[in-house]
C-alpha cells in the first residue's frame, strides 16, 4: 500500500453520526463516534482533555462511543454558533487516533414574554355609602349610587 493510500485510509477510520450535529439552542442531541467498514473495531473512545466538557455555554456527556451535548446557552438575536466534541480512541489493533465532530448550535430570537395585564380604570368603592332617612317616624336605610368617584384627577 503507498504512503498516500496509508493516509487515505487513516483519514476515513473513524466518523461521526449524524455528522454534522445540529440542535437549537437549549436542547441536546447525541453523536455517535462510528468505524468505517474496513478499520479496525473501536476498543474505546474518550472525550479529549483539550476542552473542559462543561462550561457555561454547553455540558458534554459520555456513554460508551457517544457523546451527549446539551447547549446550555439560550439567548438572541438569531444565529448558528460552531463548537466541536474533541475525542481520542484506540482500534484494536493499538493504534491511537483523536478527531472532532463538528456541532452547530441554533439560536432564535427569545420569545417576547407578553405581560400580564393589569387593569387600569377608576377606582370604585368597595361598598356604596349608607344613607339614613326619617319617613313616618320609622328609619330606612337605604343605597345610593356614589355620584363621584374617588381618587379620579379633575382636568
Amino acid at each position: 500500500m503507498s504512503l498516500a493510500a496509508a493516509r487515505l485510509r487513516i483519514i476515513v477510520r473513524l466518523y461521526c453520526d449524524p455528522y454534522p450535529l445540529v440542535l437549537n439552542h437549549g436542547d441536546e442531541k447525541t453523536v455517535t463516534i462510528k468505524a468505517d467498514p474496513f478499520s479496525e473495531k473501536i476498543k474505546s473512545v474518550a472525550l479529549s482533555t483539550l476542552v473542559k466538557p462543561d462550561n457555561e455555554i454547553r455540558k458534554i456527556t459520555q456513554n460508551g462511543n457517544s457523546f451527549t451535548y446539551k447547549s446550555k446557552k439560550v439567548d438572541g438575536p438569531k444565529r448558528d454558533e460552531p463548537d466541536g466534541i474533541f475525542y481520542t480512541a484506540e482500534f484494536s489493533d493499538g493504534e491511537g487516533w483523536w478527531g472532532w465532530c463538528p456541532v452547530t448550535v441554533r439560536h432564535d430570537e427569545l420569545p417576547i414574554k407578553t405581560p400580564i395585564p393589569i387593569k387600569r380604570g377608576i377606582p370604585v368603592p368597595t361598598q356604596a355609602p349608607q344613607v339614613e332617612t326619617e319617613s313616618g317616624g320609622r328609619t330606612e336605610t337605604k343605597t345610593e349610587t356614589h355620584p363621584i368617584q374617588e381618587g379620579v384627577i379633575g382636568f
